[in-house]
């Protein structure tokens, strides 16, 4: 796809998705069609990211990350690290039929133009990288053009490479997951998809057309949001909050037990859940319906397919319900498929626990 900073090698990389709840890391290895996954390691890190752009910031994310390598064993490996907004920036853009047709037009030289145009920032410097969009006869972007700031790109390979690694390249994780969901099902041509991705800072949508990244937005809050509603909810400790959070989940219609002995109903505590987030829950739906509606619009003779759930928060409990009664699309998190037979992604040890929450860091080890 697209990769901002990029050099040769045979060997697939570590992914490294660096994370505002931590860092996770990924080893895969390539058997003929399919991806085994060989180890992941995560190193958890409390409260909020610390910035790389700042000499402490950029100290503690090295530490943490020689840690990583050193429980991992992968000292002066290879690796693919990921970058996410604000630090890199998305513009679909709508270039004439005819450049593109000609081999000639330097696509890239326009690409960068548009986004120089569009950004306006003499004093922030960027890298810029692109890929074309699936044909259409609609009307529309024919390519997506990224920006990342360069002084963060660089920021990450120094850090790696002072923590005992060699970072091959920098990504968005958007790309990364792209990849991940195109393994998990043999898609009809006419499929378009979506992987929601449910971080602690924000949640992220990204609709793919013939595998293709076409729509790549931020669809609304994210858990470290949602835990706060929770406990102003149930007046509860920030901690506490995550607890209730990731033991009940939300309540659904036709679903719930009761808790243990002394402690209040199951779904009654998941029911104050589901008022608490509904607001936050309902403009997400909102977000996600308007975007495949949108898609659509540009690819008419395609129809909506699977929206996958990622991340941290894609563990809570009937939150694929949820959305899937308010989009009316089939709704699953991407372990669901790790057992049909057609996903080429596998654990080596037979798991799938965790594949959720590792799914960015898989997609980075993933060949483009």
């Amino acid at each position: 796809m697209v990769s901002l900073f990029k050099n040769r090698i045979k060997r697939l990389p570590i992914g490294l998705d660096v994370g505002e709840s931590g860092l996770r890391m990924a080893e895969v290895r390539q058997q003929g069609q399919r991806f085994v996954i060989v180890k992941t390691l995560q190193h958890e890190q409390p409260g909020a990211r610390p910035r790389e752009d700042s000499q402490d910031g950029a100290k503690q994310l090295r530490r943490r990350i020689a840690s990583l390598v050193r429980s991992a064993g992968i000292r002066r490996r290879c690796i693919a690290v990921e970058l996410n907004p604000p630090e890199v920036e998305f513009h679909p853009l709508e270039l004439p039929s005819a450049a593109l047709a000609n081999d000639e037009t330097k696509v890239g030289e326009l690409v960068r133009w548009e986004i120089d145009r569009l950004l306006g920032d003499a004093s922030v410097s960027f890298e810029i990288r692109h890929w074309l969009l699936p044909s259409t006869k609609i009307p529309g972007p024919s390519v997506m053009g990224t920006a990342a700031q360069r002084e963060a790109v660089l920021e990450m390979v120094e850090v790696c490479d002072a923590a005992g690694v060699h970072c091959l390249s920098v990504e968005p994780g958007s790309v990364a997951l792209s990849r991940v969901g195109r393994l998990l099902k043999n898609w009809d041509a006419k499929d378009l998809w979506g992987m929601l991705d449910l971080g602690a800072k924000e949640t992220r949508l990204i609709l793919c057309v013939d595998g293709v990244p076409t729509v790549v937005r931020r669809a609304g809050s994210g858990g470290r949001a949602w835990t706060t509603r929770i406990a102003d909810s149930l007046q509860l400790g920030v901690r506490a909050a995550e607890i209730q959070k990731r033991e009940q989940g939300i309540a659904h219609s036709s679903r719930g037990v009761r808790g243990g002995p002394g402690g209040p109903p199951a779904r009654e505590v998941a029911s104050i859940l589901l008022g608490a987030l509904r607001s936050d829950l309902k403009d997400i739906a909102s977000e996600i319906k308007q975007s495949y509606e949108y898609a659509l619009s540009c690819y008419p003779t395609h129809r909506a397919a699977h929206l996958i759930l990622v991340g941290g928060g894609a563990a809570m409990r009937n939150l694929p319900d949820f959305l899937g009664d308010a989009l009316q699309i089939p709704v699953a998190r991407a372990s669901d498929f790790l057992a049909e037979e057609s996903c080429g992604i596998s654990f080596e040890t037979g798991k799938t626990k965790g594949f959720d929450e590792f799914a960015v860091a898989v997609g980075l080890a993933l060949p483009s």
